[in-house]
């Protein structure tokens, strides 16, 4: 069975990687897990707290459709926590969202794919936010 891991970083601003993930779910038959990983630092502030809420209630509507979903919670640098879930519940695909779309993403933020791909023996999808529908958070 297809294993699905929605990375979600301290900058994400839009929903587009979950759903993405669960339109593949829905086709596949396949079991999603959505990870939050927020910097050990970093306090919740309203922003952060509105797009949580919404993510709990995009996975808790996709729960009712009878959709697999999982949701975890974690502290720590985004790429080691990704890492470290994919290698421990034998993820086989990654679904991420484009690191330019994340706020304050420094110029050359793609390395952060590339690192993300160097570390882990999974597919990885790079999700692009379209400025439609479900969009910025913000």
């Amino acid at each position: 069975m297809e294993r699905i891991l929605v990375g979600v970083g301290p900058h994400t601003r839009h929903l587009w990687a979950a759903v993405h993930a669960l339109g593949l779910a829905k086709r596949m038959n396949a079991r999603v897990s959505v990870l939050l990983v927020q910097e050990p630092s970093q306090e919740e502030d309203r922003r952060r707290s509105s797009y949580r809420q919404s993510l709990e209630s995009f996975i808790d509507q996709a729960r009712a459709e009878g959709l697999a979903v999982e949701y975890y919670l974690s502290q720590g640098d985004y790429v080691d926590e990704l890492v470290r879930f994919v290698e421990e519940h034998r993820i086989t695909l990654l679904v991420v969202d484009q690191p330019g779309t994340r706020r304050g993403a420094s110029p050359d933020s793609g390395s952060l794919i590339d690192n993300i791909r160097h570390r882990v023996d999974c597919r990885i999808e790079v999700v692009q936010e379209t400025g439609r529908g479900l969009g910025n958070l913000t």
